[in-house]
Formats: C-alpha cells, sequence, structure tokens
C-alpha cells in the first residue's frame, strides 16, 4: 500500500532537509510525498499563522483520505498545533524529530512572537495536541539547537527514539532515525 507523508520542514529550512529521508524511504516502497514549504521569518510571526497557512496548503494539495506528518524541529510544533485547531485531513501518524515539545531554553534569549512561544512551559505550547495521531518522536540528547536535548522527548509519543548526533540537523539524517523513521511507517 502506497502511504502519503507531509513532511513539515524547520527553521531555515527546506526541501533539502528531507531530501535523504525521501531517498531511504524510495529504496523499500513509493511514498507519495507532499511538501509544505512556508515562507515566514523565523519568530516573526506566530505559529499560529504557519498552521493556517499549513491548513490551506493541505486543503489546496492533499487529496488523500489520510497521511503521515513528518515534522523536523519547529516542524514538529506546527503540526501539533494544526493538529489540535484545524484537522482537515485524518492523519494516521505524526513523527517528530529534534522538535522543541517542551520548549528551548534558548527561546529566553528572543523577543519576536514564534520565538517566545518556544519557551518552556508557555501558554501556546499548553494549547498543543497530543491526542489525534500517533505520535513517534526522535530526540537527540546532545541537541544545542533545543536545549536542553531532552525537551525533544514527547511524554505522548508512543515511542521515542534516542538518536545521538553532533549536530541537531545531522540528526534527521542519522542512519537510526531514517531506520525508525521507516519501522513507524510500515506499522
Amino acid at each position: 500500500m502506497t502511504r502519503s507523508i507531509l513532511f513539515i520542514h524547520g527553521f531555515g529550512g527546506g526541501r533539502y532537509e528531507y531530501y535523504p529521508v525521501i531517498k531511504f524511504l524510495k529504496k523499500n516502497s513509493n511514498p507519495i510525498c507532499y511538501e509544505f514549504t512556508y515562507k515566514k521569518k523565523f519568530g516573526q510571526v506566530s505559529f499560529k499563522k504557519i498552521a493556517e497557512d499549513l491548513d490551506n496548503f493541505i486543503k489546496a494539495n492533499i487529496k488523500d483520505s489520510e497521511v503521515d506528518i513528518i515534522g523536523f524541529s519547529q516542524g514538529g510544533i506546527i503540526a501539533r498545533y494544526y493538529l489540535a485547531h484545524y484537522f482537515s485531513i485524518k492523519v494516521r501518524r505524526c513523527i517528530t524529530i529534534c522538535t522543541p515539545h517542551k520548549g528551548s531554553f534558548m527561546a529566553h534569549i528572543g523577543f519576536l512572537p514564534g520565538i517566545k512561544e518556544l519557551q518552556p512551559k508557555s501558554k501556546f505550547l499548553a494549547e498543543l495536541d497530543s491526542s489525534k495521531a500517533e505520535y513517534y518522536s526522535v530526540y537527540n540528547p546532545f541537541d544545542l539547537f533545543v536545549f536542553p536535548g531532552w525537551n525533544s522527548k514527547f511524554e505522548h509519543a508512543k515511542e521515542n527514539k534516542k538518536v545521538y548526533s553532533m549536530l541537531h540537523q545531522m540528526t534527521f539524517w542519522n542512519r537510526k532515525t531514517l531506520e525508525f523513521i521507516k519501522k513507524v511507517l510500515e506499522k
């Protein structure tokens, strides 16, 4: 059965983030891949606005009855907000990689709306979904972008996979992450 996967990139990201994952998945299956790319500059707008743009993208582009979401870094936050407040398609599974589910202490140095939303224990983080999809999470204890790294561990996930990587971005391309994604999508 062909699966449909929606990728949501992280801060400053784009298609290059997903390419290794798509290439890896296409070795074993032929998933239909959708890529939501947002143009909003990091922190300048609320994640709520980006989730609204995601909803419009889904309505315009995805005709499948259900989809799996893979969100990298803040892409996982966008997915969770979308699931909490829009949910225009059925999401089977949501896989988050290095997503600051509990915020990041690095957000305390910012004053822009989208950065303040990522502060630990923010009101915004309390508004995110944890029940409308099966969640799976990859976290990197050494992550200095989501600091501390274990803030990417998601307490409501069916499974949290610990992957060690020297860099935030490299966690997404790590062989253990790719194998975990493949395993989850095959369930």
